[in-house]
């Protein structure tokens, strides 16, 4: 028993240990080439109402209450689920480049989220991407491990149903996605 205890807590040691290793920055991120001018893609990310029509992060059970300004800087969104709530409020904004919020998970450090417009030939190339930081506890470090790869696949899709809103309005050609 006594061995069995000690195996234990040398296991917890090292887990604690190693969690240090793991960067105190994060950040993950997906972009796509969309047929489309920034000016068509910003009401779609400036404006948290216009969200419900392609963020995949919204579940049913979720509600929204809204407060600030409609759209662009100074927006707030909040957002419930649950017990969990989530604080998202836009602190920069432009409809050539694309916005900057704010998003604060109750007991996590705030993250900054970026989505952002370069142009690329004929259209433009959205970035979305979530990055923050994890601190010194252990145990946001090694959630952060599976927490990234759970971020990847709805910012794909958010970025997949922007794409389709804007391509249908526009009847332009398809464009292309990318990592």
């Amino acid at each position: 028993m006594k061995k069995v205890l000690i195996v234990l807590l040398g296991l917890i040691v090292a887990l604690l240990a190693g969690s240090q290793l793991i960067p105190a920055e994060w950040k993950v991120g997906r972009s796509i080439v969309m047929a489309a001018k920034p000016q068509s893609i910003y009401p779609l990310v400036a404006d948290w109402k216009a969200w419900e029509q392609w963020s995949a992060f919204k579940t049913p059970s979720m509600t929204f209450a809204y407060s600030g300004k409609a759209s662009g800087l100074g927006a707030i969104c909040l957002v419930k689920d649950g017990k969990m709530e989530v604080h998202n409020e836009i602190v920069a904004a432009d409809p050539a480049k694309g916005i900057t919020y704010k998003c604060s998970v109750a007991g996590w450090d705030p993250c900054d989220c970026v989505i952002a417009f370069t142009p690329e030939g004929t259209g433009t190339k959205v970035d979305f991407s979530y990055s923050g930081r994890y601190g010194r506890n252990p145990l946001p470090r090694l959630m952060g491990l599976v927490m990234n790869r759970t971020l990847e696949k709805p910012l794909q899709d958010g970025l997949e149903n922007i794409k389709r809103l804007v391509e249908a309005k526009g009847a332009a050609p398809k464009g292309k996605t990318g990592r």
